[in-house]
């Protein structure tokens, strides 16, 4: 009986698999973390060279301007667009890692159910020696 429950316990290769890809996803998530906070200063600089331009509209002839804006805005919004592509794949890897992690609390708790079972059958063969 005590060998059985043996058996199906979670190896420490299993944890440390586990383990592993759980801070894999980490190192992931942070990376598009990182690339994310790069993008928005990135559109923050692009605001405020669109803000120069719209004040020195009066210095260029019209067209001209009108074509920086209209370049500063398409830029604009190609930055807009990927952050939000990163933001959104962010968002998965945090819900991979969320599942993940559940799932390993989950093995966790039944390891642990499973090893405090097995105390429990020693104790009581150990009471009826």
């Amino acid at each position: 009986m005590v060998e059985g429950s043996k058996s199906s316990m979670i190896t420490q290769q299993e944890k440390e698999e586990i383990l592993l890809l759980i801070q894999g996803t980490i190192k992931q998530t942070e990376a598009i973390l990182d690339k994310f906070e790069t993008q928005k200063k990135l559109i923050t600089s692009l605001e405020e060279q669109l803000a120069y331009y719209k004040g020195i509209h009066d210095d260029l002839p019209y067209q001209q301007a009108e074509e920086i804006i209209a370049q500063a805005r398409e830029d604009a919004d190609y930055i807009v667009y990927d952050a939000l592509v990163q933001a959104e794949k962010v968002e998965m890897g945090t819900t991979f890692v969320k599942r993940e992690l559940f799932i390993f609390k989950d093995r966790l708790r039944n390891l642990l159910e499973r090893e405090w079972k097995i105390l429990e059958d020693l104790e009581h063969l150990q009471e009826k020696e």
